[in-house]
């Protein structure tokens, strides 16, 4: 995310700037820092920047400090300075101090505020998005539920969710566009509105499909603790990167609102792409969902089908004795 690198043959353009009294001389040409603020804008704000310029600003001054020294201990090698040496330093202050300093050259800034809405906050809106379509979808369909077979009743469960996150999805996408958030950094406006629009549309499916699976054992009532887990643990990973986090936090790499938020800012910014890993990642939750939905289902039908044979089976009937034959045992005895 950032890197230091010190200019070729600094120390020399340095020395030859002092012998020579260079007042072109530019102190900050001999050492640039790269860094992307767009990978990770909370980062860079708040850890590597600051902590970056603390370190060069106590490397530099110490090293100033010592080669100054070093000069004015040569100039001043007979016990008397050098008046032509203090002139053609007089020319160039800059040679002593700072002597040598740094550019910062920001590679993909992060000139839109806006997108953070899109990066992190508004993910938290696809997932509420995401569950109330699952609410009304479970309502609506709990009235044809006892006239569907199993498998055109699968096919309902995940065919109505997936026509109805795409114009949500859409208006979604819509809405960064109002923003004037840069979709056509990397790839055009058309490829980059369609290609947020696709990863912003795979993300809700992969989110609600998972509420759609879950809400098959927890039922209407319980599934908003499931909601609530669901955003906890995917929007956790994505406030800072991996390296600034306890490693427990690693795992955001195979869930679905990293590789979301991954995939936009590469669109948006031009970061490093992973866009074949990201759809991956989010296709394979949706895959997964799907299985699980149908799993789960499966079974709950199961289960009230042995439910019903049970309470359908008819009790064993208990012998009456008539009285004739009660007085017949006791003469027996």
């Amino acid at each position: 995310m950032g890197r230091c690198c010190r200019q070729p043959n600094a120390t020399t353009h340095l020395s030859r700037a002092r012998v020579n009294g260079d007042q072109t001389y530019d102190p900050t040409t001999a050492i640039k820092v790269f860094y992307s603020q767009a990978r990770q804008e909370i980062a860079t704000g708040n850890y590597i920047v600051p902590l970056t310029t603390a370190m060069l600003q106590a490397t530099t001054s110490a090293y100033a400090t010592q080669t100054a020294q070093r000069y004015f201990a040569q100039i001043n090698s007979n016990g008397e300075p050098n008046s032509t040496a203090l002139q053609l330093i007089a020319n160039a202050p800059q040679t002593i101090t700072p002597a040598i300093s740094w550019t910062m050259v920001n590679l993909r800034p992060y000139n839109a505020p806006a997108a953070q809405a899109v990066t992190l906050v508004g993910n938290i809106f696809l997932c509420i998005f995401s569950f109330m379509i699952t609410m009304a979808n479970s309502t609506a369909r709990a009235l044809v539920e006892p006239y569907m077979r199993f498998l055109p009743y699968i096919a309902l469960r995940i065919i109505v969710p997936l026509v109805a996150y795409f114009p949500l999805s859409m208006s979604y996408a819509l809405i960064n566009v109002a923003f004037d958030l840069p979709l056509g950094t990397k790839y055009g406006d058309a490829g980059g509105f369609l290609l947020s629009f696709f990863f912003i549309y795979l993300g809700m499916c992969a989110l609600g499909l998972s509420l759609e699976a879950m809400i098959t054992i927890f039922t209407p009532r319980f599934v908003p603790f499931f909601l609530f887990t669901l955003i906890l643990y995917n929007v956790a990973p994505v406030v800072l990167p991996d390296e600034l986090q306890n490693s427990f936090y690693s795992y955001g790499s195979g869930f679905p609102i990293w590789n979301l938020s991954q995939a936009l800012r590469t669109i948006m910014f031009n970061t490093n792409s992973h866009l074949g890993r990201n759809a991956a990642v989010i296709i394979a939750w949706i895959l997964m969902s799907c299985g699980t939905l149908s799993l789960l289902t499966w079974l709950t039908r199961w289960y009230e089908r042995r439910n019903r044979r049970r309470a359908m089976r008819p009790k064993s009937p208990v012998k009456r004795l008539s009285e004739t034959e009660k007085g017949k045992e006791k003469a027996a005895e």
